[in-house]
Formats: C-alpha cells, structure tokens, sequence
C-alpha cells in the first residue's frame, strides 16, 4: 500500500527484498513521470572529433544533468567517452535505448557525433519527449 494516491494490491506470497513476487487485486493509479533526454553533440571528425571536444564541458553538462543513463553514438563521441574513461550504458541501437529509458522515468545523456545529434532530436520529438541539446 503506497497510501491513498497509490497503488494497492495483495501479495500472492511472500519474498525478501530485490526478489520478484506476485500481486493481485490490484488497484490505484501510477503517475507517470517520463525523465529527460540531454543531447551533447560531439564534434565530427572533419570538425576536429574528440580532439576538439571540451572536456571540462563534458564533466560540467554531467554534473549539472545528473543522468541515470549514458549512451554515445558516432566515432567522434565513442573515443571522447573512451579518452575521458567514462562507461556507457548503451552504444547500440542509442536512440531507440535513451527513449526507452526516458520512458520508464529515467534521464539519460546522449553524446552523438556530428549530424546524428540532429536525429537524435529528431526522432526524441517525435516521440514528444523532453529534450535538450548541447554543443561541445
């Protein structure tokens, strides 16, 4: 019971903590929080890559969004996050996996090489999801 705006249900039996069980007559509403998508475009290699990348930027725009979520796409942003040792969470599939994410209430930080940054935002709209973008 998660008190009068929440859910309630019946445990078909018990269990510890972390482990899965079974609930039923369930009822009540969930709000729906969907989290934020932050684009960092990384600059394409003709523009410089990595190389040319900002990385006390980088750990600014990390600080400030607070991600529960990273993903890199592109040749430019996946050796700026390998040069700077920080992990991804996803670097297949990025769009589709950061829209995902958002959708179960998590931020995510997308770093996207040139002109994918520019779909990235495309295709987060689309889905009329919140989003950001910012330049390195």
């Amino acid at each position: 019971n998660k008190g009068t705006d929440g859910i309630t249900g019946i445990a078909v039996f018990g269990g510890i903590k972390g482990e899965d069980i079974a609930v039923k007559d369930v009822a009540g509403d969930i709000e729906q929080v969907t989290g934020k998508i932050t684009v960092i475009r990384v600059p394409g290699i003709i523009e410089g890559g990595s190389r040319a990348a900002n990385k006390d930027k980088v750990l600014d725009l990390l600080n400030i969004n607070k991600s529960q979520k990273l993903g890199a796409m592109g040749t430019s942003a996946k050796a700026l996050m390998k040069k700077m040792d920080i992990k991804c969470d996803f670097e297949f599939d990025v769009i589709q996996s950061s829209m995902l994410a958002a959708l179960r209430g998590l931020n995510v930080t997308v770093f996207a090489s040139g002109g994918m940054a520019d779909r990235v935002l495309e295709k987060v709209k689309e889905k009329k999801l919140s989003c950001q973008c910012f330049m390195l």
